[in-house]
């Protein structure tokens, strides 16, 4: 099994319910009669399929870097469903509890970044992170573990689910963090919306010998059919970069090498190191609740 090996690199948004629109009626209604018309005339790219899914042995689908249950694959491919909603999970009262695994717990270096990410979080949002109380039951924090020691990725399950987790390599970097805690909150990847074919062409044949998406399941875009409310973002920390899945970087990235390019003009995407205006919005409309529980400047509880 192939853990996607976050250089620095990574976007993130989300598919967001109708509900919790970030734009007004009138625009809604534009963008769905604009979708509509698109998705019959622009090739489709590749759909994400259930039997590209592999299980983890705590029993987690894995979509490169993404963590998901049984109940949330169900909600990807189940057509009554996919209309109306994605199966966002939110902690609850804007507060995420967590704890450090006592045994294989991150580097002091991918720690570091992780809090450093949470109190940026904090700072920008209503979102709180605490160290769970010593008894709490396992369903009811976030665990961080440590990964492989000599590489710089990263995974994490998506929302409030049993058993959430987070994982870090030892060498990654604040935006490691930053991408893998957009999970956490509840984000897929913004490069796996189901209207991302409006916005990308893929070059399908980079993948043959890809090293970080062997199965294009952190690639392909997800079959869902819901209409989205948010405005495509490029600049997400929950979008890859163009040359992500083959490893190249720097010089090494080219569009003749490139996964997908910009459907507009054929550019590449570039890194995303922090998260976007429209990360931040998002993250601010999905947690809207009000008086937070603590002040941002309170410290982050250390390993216990």
């Amino acid at each position: 099994m192939k853990k996607l090996l976050f250089l620095p690199i990574f976007s993130l948004m989300f598919w967001t319910c109708s509900q919790e629109s970030l734009l007004d009626d009138s625009t809604k209604e534009y963008l769905e009669v604009q979708a509509a018309s698109e998705h019959a005339s622009t090739p489709s790219g590749p759909i994400l399929s259930r039997e590209s899914l592999e299980i983890d042995k705590d029993g987690f689908y894995v979509m490169g870097d993404m963590l998901l249950t049984e109940d949330q694959v169900n909600e990807l491919f189940n057509p009554t469903d996919a209309a109306s909603s994605t199966g966002f999970r939110r902690w609850p009262n804007c507060l995420v509890t967590y704890k450090i695994h006592p045994t294989n717990p991150p580097t002091n270096f991918a720690r570091q970044n992780l809090f450093a990410a949470m109190r940026q979080i904090e700072g920008l949002t209503n979102i709180r992170f605490r160290y769970a109380a010593r008894f709490a039951p396992r369903s009811s924090y976030l665990e961080v573990r440590g990964g492989d020691p000599n590489d710089g990725g990263g995974s994490a399950t998506v929302g409030k689910v049993s058993s959430s987790r987070l994982s870090l390599d030892g060498n990654a970097i604040i935006t490691v963090a930053r991408h893998e805690l957009g999970h956490v909150l509840g984000f897929k990847h913004e490069h796996q919306r189901s209207d991302a074919n409006l916005f990308l062409t893929y070059q399908l044949g980079n993948l043959n010998g890809a090293q970080n998406c062997s199965n294009m399941s952190n690639v392909a875009r997800l079959p869902s059919v819901n209409v989205h409310h948010t405005p495509y973002d490029f600049n997400s920390v929950m979008h890859y970069w163009s040359c992500l899945c083959n490893g190249g970087i720097g010089g090494g990235c080219t569009n003749a090498n490139s996964i997908f390019l910009r459907r507009a003009d054929n550019t590449r995407i570039g890194v995303n190191f922090d998260f976007s205006d429209g990360d931040i919005a998002s993250l601010n409309a999905i947690y809207n609740c009000g008086t937070p529980p603590g002040n941002p400047t309170d410290p982050i509880d250390p390993i216990r």
